[in-house]
């Protein structure tokens, strides 16, 4: 019986898992920290939390998984979170170190999403609809929340995940898909399709727009509104609403077209957030319009393109999963 616990800590919600033999056990969930020693505070309180549900302790699981949505510096070991405020220069090993008992591995978030999703494929819905065998798929998955993330498996079977020195090991969100300086992304540079497209830079790009906009359009939006607002309000004929998602799915698009040509994956898989949009969305179509004109044909000929919103379980699993395994 192999136990071990997945933390994936996201822009707003961290969520652990204790997996036992790939199987989810027991679950908990807190609101991310705001400045480094909160983030790691949250970590181990939720590891204790779903041990304690489970009535066991840190000594009783052969170790714990962290995914973070962070860089790495090669040089100095410290993390940047570009979504967290006052995480610019964290010393998260330390921290953590000081804190967790049970051995611990730290890696990105979307890259143990990856990992929890290829090591369930058909739970993810990889395998279906005609997409090969387990041996055959080559994975690059896409992350949309807070901001956009990825993760590439060229050999789904070896679990090869494509590695850097940054501990980000495939910034897909980084891509840069704009020269327009209104995407200002967290990272510091301007055009990332993070800053046109994730969750964060839809909702930015509405607020740019709204006073401008007639009453009509603006009372549309409720107070608070996110990402899921105003993709629901695009199939309403929100003027607003169907420009922003237009844009930010032809800005994905092109960015994911990128990624196919580069890697010619057999799956691209998108989850999170963003992908609990329906297929028939301005958003969705745009995404899959723009990827097949800017994508090689032979490459669009071979991709099959999925997407599974539940990104939080598979970034669970997959930290919880390599906190036994590494890839």
């Amino acid at each position: 019986m192999a136990r071990s616990v997945g933390v994936d800590v996201g822009g707003g919600t961290t969520i652990s898992a204790l997996v036992e033999d790939g199987t989810i056990i027991e679950q908990s969930r807190s609101e991310t920290g705001k400045n480094p020693v909160e983030v790691v505070d949250v970590i181990v309180e939720e590891v204790d939390d779903v041990l304690g549900k489970a009535g066991i302790g840190q000594k009783d699981i052969e170790g714990v998984g962290v995914g973070v949505p962070a860089f790495r510096n090669p040089r100095t070991g410290h993390y940047r979170f570009p979504n967290i405020p006052s995480a610019e220069d964290v010393d998260l090993e330390t921290l953590t170190s000081k804190k967790l008992k049970a051995p611990y591995v730290i890696g990105n978030d979307a890259d143990y999403t990856a990992y929890g999703a290829v090591n369930h494929l058909q739970e993810f819905g990889i395998l279906k609809d005609g997409i090969g065998s387990e041996s055959m798929v080559e994975l690059v998955l896409v992350t949309l929340g807070t901001g956009i993330g990825g993760g590439v498996i060229l050999k789904c079977m070896g679990k090869h995940m494509i590695q850097s020195s940054t501990g980000g090991l495939t910034e897909l969100g980084h891509i840069k898909v704009s020269s327009e300086p209104e995407y200002l992304c967290g990272c510091g540079a301007v055009g990332c399709v993070e800053a046109t497209s994730s969750c964060t830079g839809i909702v930015k790009k509405v607020l740019r727009s709204l006073d401008s906009s007639p009453e009509e359009v603006r009372n549309a939006f409720p107070r608070g509104f996110t990402a899921e607002d105003v993709d629901r309000l695009s199939g309403m004929d929100n003027t607003l609403a169907e420009q922003v998602m237009e844009s930010a799915g032809r800005h994905l698009g092109l960015a994911s077209a990128n990624i196919i040509n580069t890697y010619n994956p057999s799956v691209l898989a998108y989850t999170g957030g963003g992908a609990s949009s329906s297929p028939d969305s301005i958003f969705f179509t745009n995404i899959l319009s723009t990827l097949e004109a800017n994508t090689l044909p032979e490459a669009w000929e071979a991709v099959k393109v999925v997407k599974n919103p539940d990104a939080k379980r598979y970034g669970v699993l997959g930290a919880a999963e390599a906190a036994l395994k590494p890839f």
